[in-house]
């Protein structure tokens, strides 16, 4: 492409160019860190790694905090929320939930945390005082949820100002080299996680 372009919450390893995205890896470890703060220590990552850059992200950020409060990552607390081909999340988000249950579930988004709110209740699970669930985005269904969901707010005026910024500097210099910028979120605390 010979215009000035510039990804907007995406970046691709294949092509150099310039990106602004939400700090995916950061919030979600700043997310994950609350669940510690609140008493939680079985903490379960509801994403599908490798389907999108934010997803893994954000899961890498998951990792940290559990690294860093001595916690070991389980395969079976990984839990995929889509089909990898497909990207289907099915019409009752059909994920397995472990034999053994997590104390909370921290999800890549909030459209998950919804469906993996109304899945537990499904099941006679009481959201938060049995488990506790997190999501990501803020997005309006994170307040319709019953409860309101617990997420990371993503500026996306921010991110938005930002990248028309780049673009005027690509647009002035069309050699400055390209980068990716993050834009930091905000912990929107709600009421769907439990102080144990």
């Amino acid at each position: 492409i010979k215009v000035p372009f510039v990804c907007l919450d995406f970046y691709d390893k294949g092509h150099e160019c310039d990106a602004v995205i939400t700090d995916n890896y950061y919030g979600m470890y700043k997310l994950t860190n609350y669940l510690f703060d609140m008493g939680h220590k079985d903490i379960a990552y509801v994403g599908t790694l490798l389907y999108t850059n934010s997803i893994t992200d954000r899961y890498f950020g998951y990792c940290k905090a559990l690294l860093e409060h001595g916690c070991a990552l389980r395969n079976d607390w990984l839990i995929a929320d889509r089909d990898m081909e497909t990207g289907d999340q099915g019409k009752d988000f059909p994920f397995r939930l472990p034999e053994q249950m997590p104390s909370a579930f921290v999800c890549n988004c909030d459209e998950i945390a919804f469906a993996a709110i109304r899945k537990l209740q499904s099941m006679g699970y009481s959201v938060p005082d049995d488990i506790s669930i997190a999501g990501y985005d803020n997005f309006l269904i994170s307040e319709m949820s019953e409860p309101q969901i617990t997420t990371i707010s993503v500026d996306a005026k921010e991110i938005a100002d930002t990248a028309v910024s780049v673009l005027i500097e690509k647009i002035n210099n069309p050699m400055k080299k390209p980068e990716i910028r993050s834009i930091s979120g905000n912990l929107e605390v709600k009421n769907s996680i439990r102080k144990i």
